[in-house]
């Protein structure tokens, strides 16, 4: 099951009306809403939330990763930032000089372009051993404009006096309930994915009266740090869509637990397997995509 959830429990609780607000239940909501974000990542074989990661290919032909006629290299995954490029014969490449992701657009890179100027190519061992021999290190998710809506302002910060260690798990904020990046409330919710300078960490916990954040530290691949007083807290807004599916699929899931009274869908559809509302099946059939092998 997913740590992370692409909805919050505020989000899961405007798709529909439970009758009981206990902590026992938005546990079990938020629970259905992880298990709804493994199911989304399943149907499209993609991830919708940043994920810090290397991955490696093989520097052969074998396979379709490599284009040797235009010297490309096609990700598996989807890139929205990249941090580094290491060759099979550990030659590393320099980014926008050698190699430069494509499309370049606010889309999320499928691959990666061999620039003119290089005098590398993606076969280059030096004599290693090819399997697995190209390093690519980055950000990885789909996130259209990941740069310009990827990651949102809370206005909040961190607020405890002497700033926060990298092994305590809750946070101090200024308001929980105060007004969110979309002008609403609450600001905070289970189920969120922030990040405080570069650790991205799931917020499993809130605590309205104390002001403060139960968290889980440096997930994702990132690292947890020391953070001061005042460092800004972002939240991670998957796209649309996303959230939406996401909000289906725990709803339809949890009214067959016969304990909701608001959900109601027109048809119901198996995607990959999986048992999903016709309206999610519809969202999702844009974000899936072909194994890279």
């Amino acid at each position: 099951m997913s740590l992370i959830s692409y909805v919050s429990l505020a989000e899961m609780q405007q798709q529909w009306i439970t009758g009981n607000d206990s902590a026992a239940a938005e546990f079990v909501m938020i629970d259905y809403a992880r298990r709804a974000t493994g199911k989304v990542n399943l149907i499209t074989r993609q991830c919708f939330s940043p994920r810090i990661d290397t991955i490696n290919y093989t520097a052969t032909l074998k396979g379709r990763h490599i284009s040797n006629k235009h010297n490309r290299l096609y990700l598996r995954d989807k890139l929205v930032e990249l941090t580094s490029v290491i060759l099979a014969d550990n030659t590393e490449l320099v980014i926008d000089t050698d190699v430069s992701v494509r499309p370049k657009s606010g889309v999320p890179a499928s691959m990666l372009q061999m620039l003119a100027a290089s005098t590398s190519s993606w076969l280059d061992t030096g004599g290693n051993d090819p399997y697995e021999g190209i390093k690519v290190k980055g950000v990885w998710c789909w996130r259209e404009r990941y740069v310009d809506e990827g990651w949102q302002t809370t206005n909040d910060a961190v607020a405890d006096a002497e700033g926060i260690s990298n092994t305590v798990t809750s946070i101090t904020v200024a308001d929980v309930e105060g007004i969110s990046y979309l002008g609403g409330t609450p600001r905070f919710s289970m189920g969120q994915m922030i990040k405080v300078g570069s650790e991205y960490m799931a917020v499993v916990g809130v605590n309205v009266g104390d002001k403060k954040l139960t968290v889980i530290r440096g997930i994702r691949g990132s690292t947890a740090a020391e953070h001061d007083v005042e460092a800004p807290i972002l939240v991670f807004v998957p796209e649309y869509p996303i959230i939406r599916a996401t909000q289906l699929i725990a709803a339809y899931d949890y009214q067959r637990r016969g304990v909701t009274t608001r959900a109601k869908f027109d048809g119901i559809r198996t995607v990959s397997g999986v048992e999903v509302p016709e309206e999610v099946a519809a969202i999702l059939k844009g974000y899936i995509v072909k194994e890279i092998k």
